[in-house]
């Protein structure tokens, strides 16, 4: 493997991060990576910040002629997406915003990968089963890597820690307007059944006279 270098990003709007547990398949559908991706708007700071830094790596490497075959981001819209109203890839001339790529293995060579999380101070915690959502403003620590694989040269994003400026937590209940006006029929609308509650009839029974036990509460 081809030397690699520790990269921060700058601060930006952190998109698809998937860091802890079980991960997610990768690419190739051969094994599971942690992911995470940030977005800074097109021509910033931070956009220029992780170009020149992944360009200057990549031209140290391959030489100042060599050309790059895959870029380390994509282009997108101010909401992450990556096409347009009509289905397709979103270009350099429609892009307001770029978005760059990280990503690891959840396991390396039998042992499991552990990214670490920062607050806003810049001190280490214990992410638990809090879930990172889009929009969440923050930082990302990796590695660059370049690679060769045949007439492919680019360089890869490795994901090593996360820093949490403001949190946007990822909540997977589903949103439903319930207002929507439906073309089914109030017949036809499916309704789940109510399971009887035996609450109150379980605790209003008297306690046998034979026993000092309490009454069952049955059914909860």
């Amino acid at each position: 493997m081809l030397k690699g270098e520790i990269f921060n990003s700058r601060e930006g709007v952190l998109f698809w991060v998937t860091a802890t547990g079980e991960g997610k398949p990768n690419y190739n559908k051969d094994g599971r990576e942690y992911v995470a991706s940030i977005m800074f708007e097109k021509e910033s700071d931070g956009f220029k910040h992780a170009t020149e830094n992944i360009n200057r790596l990549f031209h140290n490497t391959f030489g100042e002629k060599a050309r790059m075959s895959n870029k380390c981001f994509r282009y997108c819209n101010s909401n992450g997406a990556y096409k347009n109203d009509v289905g397709e890839p979103i270009t350099e001339s429609e892009a307001t915003h770029v978005m760059f790529q990280f990503h690891t293995a959840v396991s390396q060579n039998g042992r499991q990968t552990v990214i670490a999380f920062y607050d806003a101070n810049t001190e280490r915690f214990d992410i638990g089963n809090t879930l990172i959502g889009n929009g969440t403003i923050g930082n990302i620590s990796g590695q660059m890597v370049p690679y060769e694989r045949g007439a492919n040269r680019g360089v890869s994003l490795f994901l090593r820690a996360i820093k949490i400026v403001k949190l946007v937590e990822y909540d997977p209940t589903p949103e439903f307007d319930s207002e929507e006006k439906s073309t089914v029929s109030d017949e036809e609308k499916f309704v789940a059944p109510k399971e009887e509650n035996h609450f109150e009839e379980a605790v209003s029974q008297d306690v046998p006279e034979e026993t000092n036990k309490p009454a069952t509460i049955k059914n909860l």
